[in-house]
């Protein structure tokens, strides 16, 4: 399974990432991959199965995107893997995992996806200055975003390759989330508000299939990310006059998306070992 992220925007000064692909490992039945059982009988346990499967996917889409990752000269033809979230709050163990699974994918157009999380920021920087890509992802606020971006910034000088041409990095900001949260707060301001309404327009950055396809088949792509900056200057001021805090709207939805991230984690793990144990008894 593929997702399109248009959240995604980029922090290379040189060379804009204009979409990144995540790819979940098991969704392409087609693609010959060895069987949990397999794996578990090497005397692999669950964890190390599922990352061994994971990096054969990432591997294999890789080469798959590859041509797309030199004809744009790096720009596009990009995938994502992201670390386990098990260590967001680990900077270290981050940085290994991220060393690891870079080198084990060893594939160019591989981006290594690390929560912003305050304790990711020193991660980000370094795995950077190995010349490794990054996906930098729970972007929930503007001041985590500049710190996003002055890790990637200060990464690329604390490095000691001299060609950085190929080191990229990308931010994706959930803006959909952040918005939802936002409209909630508005709603009960607006019902603890008697005679007075609030106008707010709604951004979707993931848009269903229908819209999609509409779109596709008779929509203008336009750049829009940077067009009528004054105005939304101003409804960000304007929602902060009511009582609503970035930061904390930011924190929260931060904890939330990582707790969600790290329990969904854990039920792929627990399936793919009931899994692994169903083809050892049906064997």
């Amino acid at each position: 399974m593929a997702s399109i992220s248009n959240t995604t925007s980029s922090v290379k000064p040189t060379k804009p990432i204009k979409i990144t692909l995540d790819f979940h490992f098991l969704t392409k039945p087609k693609v010959l991959l060895p069987t949990p059982r397999e794996l578990v009988e090497a005397g692999k346990d669950i964890e190390c199965v599922y990352w061994e499967l994971v990096v054969k996917d990432i591997h294999d889409t890789c080469k798959l995107l590859e041509s797309i990752y030199i004809e744009s000269e790096g720009v596009d033809g990009y995938v994502s893997v992201a670390v386990s979230p098990k260590l967001a709050n680990d900077t270290k163990g981050t940085i290994e995992a991220a060393k690891w699974l870079h080198k084990m994918v060893a594939c160019p157009n591989v981006y290594i996806k690390i929560p912003a999380i305050d304790e990711s920021i020193s991660s980000i920087k370094e795995v950077i200055s190995l010349g490794i890509s990054v996906n930098v992802t729970l972007i929930f606020s503007l001041p985590r975003y500049e710190a996003v971006i002055n890790a990637y910034l200060d990464g690329l000088e604390a490095s000691s390759m001299n060609d950085l041409s190929n080191v990229s990095s990308a931010a994706a900001f959930y803006i959909s989330r952040v918005d939802v949260a936002i409209d909630k707060k508005l709603e009960k301001i607006i019902n603890k508000t008697s005679g007075h309404s609030l106008v707010h327009k709604q951004i979707s950055t993931i848009p269903p299939d229908p819209a999609l396809k509409a779109f596709l088949d008779h929509g203008i792509l336009s750049r829009t990310i940077d067009a009528k900056v004054s105005e939304a200057e101003s409804i960000y001021n304007a929602i902060e006059t009511l009582g609503i805090d970035w930061s904390c709207v930011g924190s929260h939805l931060e904890n939330e998306v990582l707790d969600s991230f790290k329990r969904s984690f854990e039920n792929v793990i627990e399936c793919l070992g009931k899994k692994a144990r169903m083809q050892v008894v049906d064997a």
